[in-house]
């Protein structure tokens, strides 16, 4: 027998992110998975997963239906219910820029997500929640991220799981920018690209991967807030 969870919604207004550089939502869906029989009074309390996303997605999307697979709240539910492993809660996040993703770290060109991440999202759900301790995980940037996360913050983490994380920069950034720079040159530079990105109506096209994956790698690893871009371009 499958016993079911609660997935929760959150509206939550940032301080942190309201000032950020992109005028990206500061109001912001933080969705949580509560397990089989969850309840306030426990003790014992509950690990808090939180769980990042990869480039170009928001934590909701691990709820979307799917005819051939489970979403993430099947897959909570079929895990916990088999015994395969403990009731806990599942934090899911959006931090989705207009560069198109997030690496979880603070920038000048992005916002301050890292800082959104420990003195927002954890104590909101360490107050709302019984919560005994902390992990993170995540895939690709979330990867990334959660390495970076668990690394800098080991007094908040107590575990943390990276999946194919971003790593080796030189080889797996460095073949976009070819094709990043000729995207650049064609639509008048870098700043007139993104502009004409985000007016499109279909902007899942794979030839806009690897500019927009450009674009986002620079903001968070070259930052420049005295340029038009937010990010340090060489050309």
């Amino acid at each position: 027998m499958i016993l079911k969870g609660k997935v929760i919604v959150h509206r939550l207004e940032s301080k942190v992110l309201k000032s950020n550089p992109l005028r990206d939502p500061y109001i912001r869906d933080l969705i949580i998975y509560l397990p089989p029989e969850y309840t306030e009074s426990s003790s014992r309390g509950y690990i808090a997963v939180f769980g990042l996303v990869g480039f170009g997605g928001q934590g909701k999307m691990l709820l979307n239906a799917h005819p051939l697979k489970e979403n993430i709240e099947d897959k909570m539910n079929r895990l916990i219910s088999e015994k395969k492993c403990g009731p806990m809660i599942l934090v899911l996040l959006d931090c989705f820029t207009k560069f198109g993703g997030n690496q979880y770290i603070n920038s000048s060109a992005t916002g301050r997500y890292e800082d959104y991440i420990i003195k927002e999202i954890v104590p909101f759900v360490d107050k709302n929640y019984s919560v005994s301790a902390h992990a993170v995980w995540g895939h690709s940037s979330g990867g990334y991220g959660s390495l970076v996360l668990g690394m800098r913050h080991p007094e908040v983490f107590q575990a943390l799981a990276d999946h194919s994380g971003d790593a080796a920069f030189e080889y797996s950034y460095l073949p976009d920018f070819p094709k990043a720079l000729d995207a650049f040159r064609e639509a008048g530079g870098p700043k007139r690209w993104l502009e004409d990105f985000w007016k499109k109506s279909n902007r899942h096209q794979r030839k806009d991967e690897p500019p927009l994956n450009v674009f986002a790698m620079a903001a968070h690893y070259s930052p420049n807030p005295k340029s038009k871009n937010g990010c340090r371009f060489a050309f």
